[in-house]
């Protein structure tokens, strides 16, 4: 250490120099981690939600990219109106990823539920009239980590979808 002319201070610079660094270090991880906040890559905000079509155009999928452990989600499955058959369609999520969720509710209930080759295949009924059904699954997550899933329409049309879960 080396004293300051006149006064009776000391100072070390090479020590002052990495606490500043580790200080700017420190402003700039608080500024990405509100940043990542503010735009939803935590949950919650414009980058949360994402949407994925099949090849076909017959299933759009709407989902949280993002989501927290045990906090209420929910994906949308828009079903266009040409893969109906006789008024009915399937929907099919794979049942590893059924283990990582507690679904709470379907809109609308589907008529049946069957378990098939790894997928959990949900039978549902259109009403007249409806050109665009749409069904809504309520769930939460059971794990923290990435949850991935295939979603078939009448074991066809095919959507893959990847979502972070935050704990």
């Amino acid at each position: 250490m080396e004293r300051v002319d006149g006064l009776e201070l000391e100072q070390d610079l090479r020590f002052q120099q990495r606490e500043w660094l580790v200080e700017y270090a420190g402003r700039l991880l608080l500024f990405v981690a509100f940043l990542a906040g503010l735009l939803g890559i935590l949950g919650g905000g414009p980058l949360s939600w994402g949407q994925a079509r099949s090849a076909d155009g017959r299933l759009l999928v709407r989902y949280p990219r993002f989501a927290r452990l045990e906090t209420p989600s929910r994906m949308s499955l828009e079903v266009d109106g040409s893969a109906t058959r006789d008024g009915r369609f399937s929907l099919a999520l794979p049942r590893s990823y059924l283990d990582e969720v507690d679904i709470s509710n379907i809109v609308p209930l589907p008529s049946s539920a069957r378990s098939e080759d790894g997928y959990t295949v949900f039978e549902f009924q259109v009403g007249r009239g409806v050109t665009r059904p749409e069904v809504i699954f309520s769930f939460q997550f059971d794990r923290a980590g990435v949850a991935s899933a295939e979603v078939l329409l009448n074991e066809g049309s095919r959507v893959s979808l990847k979502q972070i879960v935050w704990p």
